[in-house]
């Protein structure tokens, strides 16, 4: 993705970043973000089970013992349809009933997967990213110790997960399947 947060990029909004994922079999395997306002360049290969930020070692650990002190991500994109705008109100109020400490928007898929990957953030929950949204940032997360998983349960991760367009990435399973049994379902 030549650059991901385009609308944050348009409007000056130093939130974006420009990411290089590679595919293999249709799992993604590399993946190489950079933040070009903070100059961070993220990298993480299921080859190598590495995962860092600008060389040193990332941690997806979040302390998670209590869902009232937790950052969840999410997005609503630019698809103004009916039916997902209310997809977009009914998983707010979803997140929003499991308490969290706060939920964030920040314009970038790509960027609010690292914010688990570096443990800043529980979950990041959208549906509407494309594979080149994900595709980079899902090694990175993995070999930090996060988890991704389809938003949709029906959806067959080994196979589909890169064309889903619905992401739960969160810092544990646990948690992967609490958000996955509370979000709305939403087929594109």
């Amino acid at each position: 993705d030549p650059i991901d947060g385009t609308v944050n990029y348009i409007n000056r909004t130093p939130y974006y970043c420009v990411c290089i994922g590679l595919a293999v079999k249709r799992q993604a395997v590399l993946g190489v973000i950079y933040n070009p306002t903070t100059q961070e360049i993220f990298s993480g290969s299921t080859v190598t089970k590495t995962s860092t930020l600008n060389g040193v070692a990332l941690s997806a650990d979040c302390d998670e013992t209590n869902h009232n002190n937790m950052i969840f991500v999410t997005e609503f994109g630019s698809d103004r349809t009916p039916a997902k705008t209310q997809v977009n109100l009914d998983m707010a109020k979803a997140l929003l009933e499991l308490h969290p400490r706060a939920i964030r928007m920040g314009g970038s898929a790509a960027l609010n997967c690292m914010t688990v990957a570096r443990g800043s953030c529980h979950a990041y929950v959208e549906y509407g990213p494309h594979p080149w949204d994900v595709c980079a940032a899902i090694p990175i997360v993995t070999q930090a110790g996060g988890h991704v998983i389809p938003a949709d349960p029906d959806v067959d991760a080994q196979t589909d997960l890169l064309t889903c367009r619905g992401y739960i990435i969160a810092t544990t399973p646990t948690l992967c399947q609490t958000l996955q049994s509370s979000i709305p379902q939403f087929k594109y």
